[in-house]
């Protein structure tokens, strides 16, 4: 699960959008684990994005079979858990 939020709007926002899920899509190569995905991809738009601009991101990678979430966040809450009772 991703939830991505960058900063601005238009053009600039669209394209900074198109390369975080590039990134993305060459880091998840190489890990699955949520916290070193979003340390790997903020090193790279540290670089990347002008000053001013940023994004926030809630990346969670679910486990059906086990039943467990596991997740990092940049800039999001904590997420909610609600179980049916």
């Amino acid at each position: 699960l991703i939830m991505l939020d960058v900063s601005g709007h238009g053009v600039t926002a669209a394209l900074y959008t198109f390369v975080i899920h590039t990134l993305l899509q060459e880091v998840f190569a190489t890990t699955s684990d949520p916290a070193q995905i979003l340390t790997i991809l903020n090193n790279k738009l540290h670089r990347l994005l002008i000053n001013g601009k940023f994004a926030t991101i809630f990346l969670g990678i679910v486990d059906t079979k086990r039943k467990q979430l596991r997740f990092s966040a940049a800039g999001y809450p904590q997420p909610i858990l609600r179980t049916a009772r």
